[in-house]
């Protein structure tokens, strides 16, 4: 795929100015049409366009549409900035990574925030979510621990609900059957019971099958 690099150059009070593409293309990549695009953009040139209304709408559009998005001279608060300003969609989640103590506000207004244990302290580990020791165990932290833990978190979840509604199930009709009288189908005993045994050996049951 030939990806073409959109380098800002300066900002005016109504559009973005770039040498480097024409007006037509201009338009076509405000509008979402086009994604055949790399975006990169200043910090100094960043902090004019977030003050104003209509270029953080073309930013909303050139930042969605875009195959990729490149900040460079940033400072830390630029860096939270961006972050929040692609988190203003609802549907939006981000992850940051950072290596560095200019990287953790960034790192904190992410969804997720990861950190790099590397040459420059350990400030970014200290203030995220997940700590790894180099940058290509993120790859592995994505690919094998977060799709694990989504997937175990959701049967986790449905493993509750399907115990839960099972316990209230028994009890409603049971107090059909009784008149509502309030008198408990099983003894105490086994009702405490069957929450332990329920989570315990189907949980343990999923982990040995699980592969």
């Amino acid at each position: 795929m030939n990806l073409k690099t959109v380098a800002v150059q300066e900002v005016e009070m109504s559009t973005i100015k770039s040498n480097q593409i024409s007006d037509e293309e201009k338009k076509s990549f405000l509008s979402g049409k086009s994604n055949n695009f790399a975006f990169m953009i200043g910090g100094p040139t960043l902090a004019v366009a977030f003050e104003n209304y209509v270029l953080r709408e073309h930013l909303k559009a050139i930042f969605a549409s875009a195959s990729s998005v490149v900040v460079f001279r940033a400072s830390p608060l630029q860096k939270a900035q961006t972050v929040q300003f692609i988190m203003e969609d609802p549907e939006a989640y981000s992850m940051a990574v950072g290596d560095g103590g200019n990287d953790v506000n960034m790192i904190q207004t992410a969804t997720i925030g990861v950190g790099i244990m590397g040459e420059e302290g350990a400030q970014a580990a200290q203030f995220s979510d997940y700590a790894v020791p180099n940058f290509k165990c993120v790859h592995r932290l994505l690919m094998l621990h977060g799709r694990t833990f989504g997937s175990k978190m959701s049967f986790l979840v449905g493993l509750n609900l399907y115990k839960s509604i099972n316990y209230m199930i028994v009890s409603y009709f049971a107090n059909l059957l009784n008149g509502f009288s309030g008198m408990p189908a099983f003894d105490m005993f086994y009702w405490s019971l069957y929450p332990i045994l329920n989570t315990a050996f189907s949980q343990v049951g999923h982990q040995f099958l699980d592969q």
